[in-house]
């Protein structure tokens, strides 16, 4: 699994990697701080399995990345969620409706984001 993670708070990449990294050593996490650098990265790069999204930060918000990224043939079903302090209910729906598959509020701790990311993306699903 490839997962990719933008966030313009350096700490916040470093607490999700770690974090990424104790749930499954197999999962490849690439963390970038620079929009436009991800943006590039993403268009001319590998495919990724999962993209997380600050919604707040310079230059290009979580939303304009978000439409840029719905806008790249090879990301139309990749799931992107959006990652941020401060989620309510009006954003959320809007965000939803550019395509994001999840909008959720940051984890405080390892422990909780630890928990989130099992319980979201590496339960097995169930089958049809």
């Amino acid at each position: 699994m490839k997962v990719f993670y933008l966030d313009d708070d350096r700490e916040e990449l470093e607490l999700f990697r770690e974090t990424v990294e104790e749930v499954d050593p197999s999962i490849d996490c690439f963390v970038y701080s620079d929009s436009k650098l991800a943006l590039r990265e993403l268009n001319s790069g590998p495919s990724f399995d999962l993209i997380f999204l600050d919604y707040n930060m310079p230059i290009m918000s979580g939303e304009d990345c978000l439409r840029v990224m719905r806008q790249m043939p090879h990301l139309k079903s990749t799931p992107i969620v959006i990652y941020s302090t401060g989620v309510d209910e009006k954003l959320k729906k809007r965000l939803l409706a550019c395509g994001a598959t999840m909008v959720i509020k940051k984890h405080h701790t390892s422990a909780e984001l630890k928990k989130f990311f099992i319980t979201s993306f590496l339960a097995p699903q169930p089958k049809d």
